[in-house]
């Protein structure tokens, strides 16, 4: 049953702790069981019209699931009374720092041969001033 079952469902069968569960499924070097839950078209409404803790709480799931969730889907987060001005000006700076350096760049000083193509993940550590490939020329 280790790796079939959750190890709380386990715990509460047999009447031990979930870290007895745990450490035995561990030391045996059996995965976990993990079933993740699909999200329904109520619980994926409630993203961004609500803080994330809210959501959370409303439908049984950690923070951290609701947040990748929105942020997977595009939602914005909630924000009452509207989004902060900070949250524009951050966007639209990135977006000038992003065009002035794919335009500083230029289709010259672009990695040559083997195929090899610059994606927007490249493009913007080069402007974040972060150490990376040095272009071909």
């Amino acid at each position: 049953m280790l790796g079939k079952v959750s190890d709380t469902r386990l715990s509460r069968e047999f009447k031990v702790s979930k870290n007895t569960v745990q450490s035995e499924r561990v030391n045996r070097g059996i995965r976990a069981c993990f079933k993740p839950r699909n999200w329904t078209d109520e619980e994926i409404e409630l993203l961004g019209t609500l803080p994330d803790r809210e959501v959370a709480s409303l439908t049984s799931r950690s923070i951290s699931d609701v947040k990748n969730k929105r942020v997977l889907l595009n939602i914005q987060g909630y924000f009452p009374g509207g989004v902060p001005a900070y949250f524009h000006r951050q966007r639209e700076e990135k977006a000038r720092r992003v065009a002035e350096t794919t335009n500083r760049l230029g289709d010259t000083d672009l990695p040559q041969g083997g195929g090899h193509r610059v994606s927007q993940c490249t493009v913007s550590s080069f402007s974040m001033n972060r150490p990376g490939p040095t272009p071909k020329r």
